[in-house]
């Protein structure tokens, strides 16, 4: 499922290859942000880590997705980051 305000740009016109493996990983990236409210990072894979989007206040990240899955990290600005 892409949305159309998501779908990522690849010219195919070009003679480089594709890494089918990367196109796959921008699917499952976009199929999970389009249903939580999380963000992926740089080479996420399905299964890892990812962030909570600032929207999203702590202790709504931890009713959400479970108190133990939850790691907050203080930041230097006094902002929380949230994985």
């Amino acid at each position: 499922m892409l949305l159309e305000k998501r779908e990522p740009h690849t010219n195919f016109l070009s003679p480089q290859g594709r890494n089918f493996n990367e196109v796959l990983r921008a699917i499952d990236s976009l199929q999970l942000t389009a249903n939580l409210k999380v963000a992926t990072p740089v080479d996420w894979k399905q299964g890892d880590r990812c962030m909570v989007v600032p929207s999203m206040s702590t202790e709504e990240a931890k009713r959400t997705f479970g108190e133990d899955s939850v790691i907050v990290h203080p930041m230097p600005s006094k902002k929380e980051y949230v994985r």
